[in-house]
């Protein structure tokens, strides 16, 4: 299958952006199984923006490079920025300093004015409680536990923990 730059009719402009997502932090993929770029066909591509136009029948799923040529959005480069900003912000989370074990030996922090306490359970059963509110899923560790916790409290979530 040849890239659409390159078929008949596909327009090259005027191109309208959608939105965006980062396949490991929203899809949970890893590289290898990311997206390639249907306009261009570069492989692997982590942040898929959609794209859509009145002369063509589907949304398209690119990448930043070419969803900026196409369409010229500024939303694009900041919103992928602002994913990788996530991301980041996302995998630092479990180590932050200020985790601290309260005298039950749960595990808490202060964040984004959300208190956050990872109840264990068990060996192997972990809970988030934000702001006074048990979660129902079991985490079968910390780490899961935490980053589900940033996940929650980023998306303001507090009812679906």
């Amino acid at each position: 299958m040849r890239p659409l730059k390159s078929a008949p009719g596909c327009p090259k402009a005027g191109w309208e952006w959608l939105g965006a997502v980062d396949l490991r932090d929203d899809k949970g993929l890893k590289f290898g199984d990311y997206q390639t770029c249907e306009y261009c066909h570069k492989e692997q591509i982590r942040f898929v923006h959609a794209l859509s136009h009145s002369d063509w029948v589907s949304v398209i799923h690119v990448g930043r490079v070419c969803s900026d040529d196409l369409c010229g959005d500024p939303r694009a480069s900041s919103t992928e920025r602002r994913l990788r900003n996530r991301a980041q912000r996302r995998s630092n989370f479990p180590n932050l300093k200020s985790w601290k074990k309260s005298s039950k030996g749960n595990i808490w922090i202060n964040y984004q004015n959300y208190h956050i306490v990872i109840v264990e359970f068990g060996k192997n059963q972990h809970r988030i409680r934000i702001n006074g509110e048990l979660g129902k899923i079991d985490f079968k560790d910390l780490r899961s536990a935490k980053l589900r916790a940033f996940d929650v409290v980023m998306n303001r979530l507090v009812k679906k923990l």
